[in-house]
């Protein structure tokens, strides 16, 4: 049960929420805290048997432009010290080139800077994001 004291909690942005399915894949051996995690997240904790039958997620999601997850993906995921990973696939159709991935800070619930992340630039989409006032 998380109590909301956990600064290092696992949250996916709200603007995330609507725009893609999100698989919470985690360590079974290890404890992960997830906060305000949509309904329609789907958990997996046996990392094993989840990349035995994630390959062909991975190609029906992104309708066959990628066969299977990257191998540093699963060398990480097999890894004993593997904690967690949040893997999302956008609902929204356009052109994306991973070599034009631009490392940006990622940041834990506290605000302090855990590591550079490599985001993968869109182009040729058009996004509209609303915002509570």
């Amino acid at each position: 049960m998380f109590d909301g004291k956990d600064a290092n909690a696992h949250e996916i942005p709200n603007l995330l929420k609507n725009i893609c399915q999100v698989y919470c894949v985690h360590n079974k051996n290890k404890v992960v805290t997830y906060k305000k995690l949509p309904e329609n997240n789907i958990f997996v904790d046996d990392v094993d048997n989840f990349l035995k039958f994630f390959k062909h997620i991975v190609k029906r999601e992104t309708q066959g432009y990628f066969q299977e997850l990257d191998e540093l993906t699963v060398e990480l995921m097999r890894d004993p010290s593997f904690r967690c990973s949040l893997i999302g696939f956008f609902f929204s159709q356009g052109l994306w080139d991973a070599a034009q991935c631009c490392p940006r800070p990622f940041y834990i619930r506290n605000g302090k800077v855990v590591r550079n992340v490599n985001f993968i630039g869109f182009y040729g989409v058009e996004s509209l994001l609303r915002t509570k006032s």
